[in-house]
């Protein structure tokens, strides 16, 4: 992500160092986990934590990678849609691996990357699927790690891999 483009939208990215309760049975803690909600929607941190969480434990994921979950507006997500993937179009999801990601952190931590979320898009989606915002909202998050861990959905058979892995960690929280 460019942190600089999303200082211009509202403000710092804030670092929450999470307690070690409630945290799945995954031989390493979360180190760090990155949030800032810039459309003022009503999810806090630790929704994104849970998924985040038992994204790491299903997946074997190191939980000593840090990731970046930002919410912002249509308008935000269209222009970053545009200078990264060159489309002139709002998308739900995009994910930044952290070779691609201008942010700065600690070198003893490890990233995996980060992910920005439209909200407009997870709400307008909610309402066509018949599922809440939470609900949508636990998807894209889930997409967007599966990005940032190296799947994809280019080809079928990339595709049904990624799907596979989503569906596990969906059916595991």
């Amino acid at each position: 992500m460019v942190i600089r483009e999303l200082r211009t939208i509202g403000g710092r990215v804030k670092c929450v160092n999470p307690t070690h309760k409630n945290i799945p049975t995954h031989k390493n803690v979360m180190k760090n986990f990155f949030f800032k909600n810039f459309v003022k929607a009503p999810f806090a941190r630790d929704f994104f934590k849970k998924i985040v969480e038992a994204f790491y434990a299903t997946t074997k994921i190191s939980s000593k990678k840090s990731v970046l979950f930002a919410l912002i507006s249509d308008a935000e997500m269209k222009k970053l849609n545009r200078r990264y993937r060159g489309k002139n179009s709002t998308t739900d999801v995009l994910s930044f691996r952290t070779e691609e990601s201008e942010i700065y952190f600690p070198k003893e931590d490890e990233s995996l990357g980060d992910v920005l979320i439209s909200y407009s898009q997870a709400q307008k989606q909610a309402k066509e699927r018949g599922h809440s915002v939470a609900q949508e909202l636990t998807i894209l998050v889930v997409h967007g790690l599966a990005h940032l861990s190296g799947y994809t959905h280019d080809a079928d058979r990339e595709a049904k891999k990624m799907e596979r892995v989503e569906k596990k960690v969906l059916k595991n929280l």
